[in-house]
Order: structure tokens, then sequence, then C-alpha cells
């Protein structure tokens, strides 16, 4: 869905013809909302949109903060564990006093920088190694 909406928007910016798939899934849409009465979001299928951005945004930056992290001796493994203690003294600490900024300080290191963007996403951190690594290995995939 995120790519039909990224198609779309890319058509517009540009002033470009819509893509065959594009113009179908909106004319099935605008169908749909005129024939049922549903909402334009739902008919379109992005009612759940928001929160695919959201997590997308989030993962993004938890692989940054994982990539970050400057320790060639580190296996992978050991690298989501170090991702994992991070986390939890980021949070713990620094986040409390800035987590209502617009903008990271200018003096946080590039770890708690990704991690500051993952948090203002918005949505369920994983704070285990595992559940950081299922998110760097399956985002690598």
């Amino acid at each position: 869905m995120i790519d039909k909406v990224q198609s779309l928007l890319r058509s517009i910016d540009q002033g470009k013809p819509l893509s065959p798939d594009v113009a179908v899934w909106l004319k099935q849409g605008i169908e749909r909302k005129i024939k049922v009465g549903y909402s334009l979001d739902s008919t379109l299928g992005l009612s759940s949109l928001y929160y695919q951005f959201r997590r997308e945004k989030r993962n993004r930056h938890i692989k940054a903060a994982w990539t970050s992290i400057n320790d060639n001796d580190l296996t992978e493994w050991g690298r989501s564990e170090r991702l994992a203690e991070i986390l939890r003294n980021f949070e713990a600490g620094r986040w409390e006093n800035i987590k209502y900024d617009k903008e990271p300080p200018k003096n946080l290191p590039d770890t708690q920088r990704h991690l500051f963007w993952a948090l203002k996403a918005g949505i369920k951190m994983p704070h285990s190694d595992k559940g950081l690594h299922d998110i760097v290995k399956k985002e690598s995939a």
C-alpha cells in the first residue's frame, strides 16, 4: 500500500500520469466509497498506513543505531546486546529530558540520535536484544 501512495504522490509532484496499477487502485477505492459509503481511507486500504509509516521509521532508525555502534570486535548478536543496553540507559536517563524536543541535541552521539528518532516514531520499541536483532535482520533481508 505504501508503494502505491508513494507512486501517487510522486506522479502528482512530477506532473506525470499515474501508473496503471495506481490508477486502478484509486478508481476501485473511489467506486467502493460511492457504492458502499465507507470512508475513502478505508476503501483504499489506508486506515493502517499511518502505523506502517511510523513502524518503518522506527525500524530504519533502529537499524541505523545498530550500525552506528563502533566496535568491530562485536558479533552481530553482541551488537544487538549492546544496542539493547544503550537503549535502556538512554530511556532511563537522557530521553526523559529531551523526548518533547523536535530535534535531538547536536551533541547526542550517533547511536542515541537514531534512538531518539526511533522513539519519536511513537510506537512500541523492542527492548530485548532479540527484539532489536530481529528488526535489524528483517530490515537487512
